[in-house]
Formats: C-alpha cells, sequence, structure tokens
C-alpha cells in the first residue's frame, strides 16, 4: 500500500534527553548489576530519544518514528 503513495519529500533526524518522562520498572534489578556498570550512566533508566520525521515537499508532516 505505502509504495502506491510514495511520493518526494524529506526526512528529518533528531535526538535528545527526555527527563522524568519514563520509570524503571525495576529499580532493584538494577542495583543487582556491578557498581562499575552503573557508573556509565547517570541515571536508571534510558533518557534518549531518537526521531525520524517525514514530511512532503511543502514540509507537511507524513509520518514519525520513534
Amino acid at each position: 500500500m505505502a509504495h502506491q503513495n510514495i511520493q518526494p519529500g524529506y526526512i528529518f533526524w533528531n535526538e535528545g534527553d527526555l527527563y522524568n518522562t519514563s520509570i524503571n520498572r525495576s529499580p532493584t534489578s538494577y542495583l543487582n548489576n556491578p557498581q562499575k556498570e552503573r557508573a556509565n550512566y547517570a541515571t536508571n533508566v534510558d533518557t534518549k530519544m531518537f526521531l525520524l520525521k517525514f514530511t512532503d515537499l511543502k514540509r507537511k508532516p507524513i509520518g514519525m518514528i520513534k
């Protein structure tokens, strides 16, 4: 179906950190990781978010993937 609607456009990429938006389902289990491993991360949740945004040639959004 998508191939029937193919059109030229743009793809945008962005990434950033989102804080206070998610939780670790098992912080106790996370604490069982070795201290050396936990020291690699600032928090016990992944704060990175990546986004691909697809627009037509007039920059009208036609899709996003997070």
